[in-house]
């Protein structure tokens, strides 16, 4: 049944998930002593509005520091694409 997509955080043992599939439950502090850290790899970054502009295209101007852009307060829409490459195989 659609539309009953829903997450309750009861306390920080108990999260419920719930989805089309059914209810899923969450232990997040047990989840939390097993997680390591995540990485991230942002491929595209886009602005959208009247047209489209490409903010970032998954390569740094400098490899030695991050790109900083600034942008103009129009620009309140954005597209992000991204990856997150998971190396381990560990089922909680």
């Amino acid at each position: 049944m659609t539309g009953f997509e829903y997450i309750y955080p009861y306390d920080a043992e108990n999260i419920f998930f719930g989805s089309v599939k059914g209810i899923f439950h969450l232990n997040y502090r047990n989840y939390l002593q097993h997680v390591t850290g995540l990485s991230i790899l942002i491929g595209k970054v886009r602005a959208i509005g009247n047209t489209d502009s490409l903010i970032y295209g998954g390569y740094p101007l400098n490899k030695q520091e991050p790109a900083v852009t600034t942008l103009p307060n129009q620009w309140n829409s954005f597209h992000f694409e991204y990856s997150a490459p998971f190396t381990g195989s560990r089922v909680i």
